[in-house]
């Protein structure tokens, strides 16, 4: 028993002269308006940011993504497009497909820009990285539909009838985990008074485990010293998730309002 083979058509907007738009860059760029539109939100509900500096610091993030993106596929997927031209990593109009390269660049982005402002920057990455979190389900459903993540052989029930086989699916996997797991607990967090740096650990940590474990099952992808390229970067992202919950215990007492839900009014 597997899932049967299925794909989305591209959009067919040829008489309005776009021609024809993969589903993937449709899902791409709504993931970009989810991010936008989600920590929109919860910046209103933050009165202790400001909201001009926030604003700011979620494009810097977006253009932090899609640069992590382009140059981690670069430098760690295909250095071969580096050896033969070594002036390809500024041609970033040719845009990245490495999903933790643009995490990771994320929050690097925002993380230097608040530092250069000489704001603390936990209470930022902690609602920068909820409305992540929302976009991220968004896009991974892009990677579901095309299957560009493609695992090894299995009988498990969920894999999916590829042309060569039933194969794990590991796009399809992650849009169910983020989708079903992440998004919900999550959100389950921002409704409770939280502390701050546990809502930046909590998305960290329950991403990365099992990313990492995941990418065990994949096909193709380059290695070093048996690890891919995205397994290093969830290293980096649980470490920095053990940061983030090592500020949150030391916050003390101090309580942040839920970000999602009723408000309770004085």
């Amino acid at each position: 028993m597997s899932i049967p083979w299925f794909t989305i058509p591209p959009l067919d907007l040829e008489f309005i002269g776009l021609g024809r738009i993969p589903f993937f860059s449709i899902t791409s760029a709504a993931s970009v308006g989810t991010v936008l539109v989600a920590f929109e939100i919860v910046t209103r509900r933050s009165p202790d940011l400001d909201a001009h500096l926030a604003r700011k610091m979620i494009l810097i993030s977006v253009i932090g993504a899609y640069l992590g993106s382009y140059w981690a596929q670069l430098f760690f997927y295909r250095p071969d497009w580096l050896a033969a031209d070594p002036w390809v990593w500024l041609k970033i109009w040719r845009g990245g497909f490495s999903s933790a390269g643009g995490y990771v660049g994320c929050i690097l982005a925002a993380w230097l820009y608040l530092r250069l402002q000489k704001t603390p920057p936990v209470p930022y990455l902690d609602r920068l990285l909820v409305a992540y979190t929302t976009g991220w389900a968004v896009a991974r459903l892009g990677c579901a539909v095309i299957h560009d993540h493609p695992g090894v052989l299995t009988d498990f029930f969920l894999g999916l009838q590829f042309p060569d086989g039933v194969r794990h699916d590991l796009g399809l996997y992650e849009f169910l985990f983020v989708s079903l797991i992440q998004v919900p607990a999550v959100y389950a967090v921002c409704r409770r008074p939280w502390r701050s740096g546990s809502l930046a650990a909590a998305v960290n940590l329950i991403y990365s485990i099992p990313r990492f474990f995941l990418d065990f099952l994949r096909v193709g992808d380059a290695r070093y010293l048996g690890l891919t390229p995205a397994q290093y970067g969830m290293i980096f992202l649980f470490v920095l998730g053990i940061v983030f919950a090592r500020h949150a215990m030391r916050d003390g007492p101090s309580l942040q309002p839920p970000l999602w839900g009723p408000l309770r009014r004085k």
